[in-house]
């Protein structure tokens, strides 16, 4: 796979298996005319916020969108972005949220993967770093 993606010269999707998933989370306020709305994941400690992420690569086969904590089935998604398109516009003061998992696009911050040999069926890969793009 190292070669495949030549080192840090291309990204890939990788599983945080530490924060790889969005529940319930407020993605906007319709106002009767926006369609599009990014999905983003907020991170806060009680109910202090300390930050967004947004999410751009979400999967597929996980993406529950609620209207007013009502499920829908009434949007597209781009996979490469994680922007939702309605097909029919929220209405006014509605809260829409979302479940959904994702990865993270990362790529390697290595250009040579070195290995040490143990034995002649086993080898040790030293550090592999991951750079999120």
């Amino acid at each position: 796979f190292f070669r495949n993606v030549k080192g840090k010269a291309y990204g890939f999707r990788f599983k945080d298996w530490s924060d790889y998933e969005g529940k319930k989370e407020y993605i906007g306020l319709g106002d009767g005319t926006t369609k599009k709305f990014q999905l983003i994941k907020t991170y806060k400690i009680n109910d202090n916020i300390l930050c967004y992420r947004k999410i751009t690569k979400p999967v597929i086969s996980t993406i529950k969108i609620f209207i007013d904590n009502v499920e829908t089935n009434n949007f597209d998604i781009d996979l490469t972005t994680g922007i939702i398109t309605f097909n029919s516009t929220p209405k006014n003061n509605s809260k829409i949220q979302a479940d959904f998992e994702f990865d993270v696009p990362v790529r390697f911050n290595n250009d040579v993967m070195e290995i040490t040999m143990n034995s002649i069926n086993s080898g040790n890969v030293k550090e592999l770093e991951l750079i999120e793009i």
